[in-house]
């Protein structure tokens, strides 16, 4: 049991757990955590080349993939409950979350050449899509999701999970917010609605079979412009989920709560920001 507990497959169950939490949370990026603990570029390489070593691949993962599911289930009840209490007060704690991870990003996107006055176009291009994507879609979902969630709204939400863990800095749960998603899914988790799960992880394993190779091409070639894509996607799915402040007491506790958020995001893009960069190295090359 010792040597268990000490041993590689443990540490990434661990891992796996947080990158579950971090699907979970608003403001939070399972692929950031990811990044952050240097296990990024094996996960995402050994599912990129799962075919080529089959076994070995399949053992890599399988403890991720069960902390994962641990992760998502330790946290769905409690999100929920607050959620539905404290609903301003969750956002603005979660939104100074993903503000404080701003910075680091941005270093990341400017560590291999510096910044380039062309990297802005792509910035331009996330923020257009996220704001095209509300403005032609988030009313017709989030009128029939707010009462009932349907297959196609499951392997929507199982796609974009699946986009936030292999793209670090993309914060899925604020996506699911914005379409109305978010919470039918949590309440899903927390009934075990087999059939609305099925379909979520249908979701995710096509997206992460679909597009996997192709982002690792990208960030290996075009560092700077996909980290600058995500940072204008990571911005414009903030703005978008910013509720009205309320006016009394409540503004000040969501102010200390953004607040509080903002500094933790910071302390901890500081404290993993040499495990980050060396990993989402690593994770190009492959």
């Amino acid at each position: 049991m010792k040597n268990f507990l000490r041993s590689d497959a443990f540490r990434r169950f661990l891992t796996g757990i947080l990158i579950g939490i971090g699907w979970i949370l608003p403001g939070v990026s399972g692929g950031v955590i990811a990044v952050s603990l240097g296990i990024y570029s094996k996960m995402i390489n050994a599912v990129g080349n799962f075919l080529r070593a089959k076994k070995q691949n399949f053992f890599y993962l399988l403890p991720i993939a069960i902390g994962g599911c641990i992760g998502i289930f330790l946290v769905s009840n409690l999100i929920e409950w607050l959620m539905s209490r404290w609903f301003n007060q969750v956002m603005y704690f979660f939104i100074g979350l993903v503000l404080g991870g701003v910075p680091a990003l941005i270093r990341e996107a400017n560590t291999s050449s510096g910044f380039r006055k062309r990297y802005l176009f792509t910035f331009v291009l996330g923020l257009s899509i996220v704001l095209l994507l509300c403005v032609s879609e988030t009313t017709s979902i989030t009128a029939e999701a707010r009462t009932s969630i349907q297959p196609w709204h499951a392997l929507l939400a199982g796609a974009f999970i699946s986009v936030g863990t292999i793209i670090p800095g993309i914060s899925t749960s604020f996506v699911l917010i914005i379409f109305g998603i978010y919470e039918p899914l949590l309440a899903a988790l927390n009934d075990l609605n087999i059939g609305v799960l099925f379909y979520a992880g249908l979701g995710f394993a096509g997206m992460s079979l679909l597009s996997i190779k192709s982002i690792q091409l990208l960030f290996n070639r075009f560092p700077g412009y996909c980290l600058y894509c995500v940072l204008g996607f990571l911005i414009g799915s903030t703005c978008l989920a910013f509720p009205l402040p309320t006016l009394g007491l409540g503004l000040i506790s969501e102010l200390v709560l953004f607040a509080l958020g903002l500094l933790i995001s910071l302390l901890m893009s500081r404290s993993g920001q040499g495990n980050g960069q060396g990993s989402q190295g690593d994770g190009s090359s492959g």
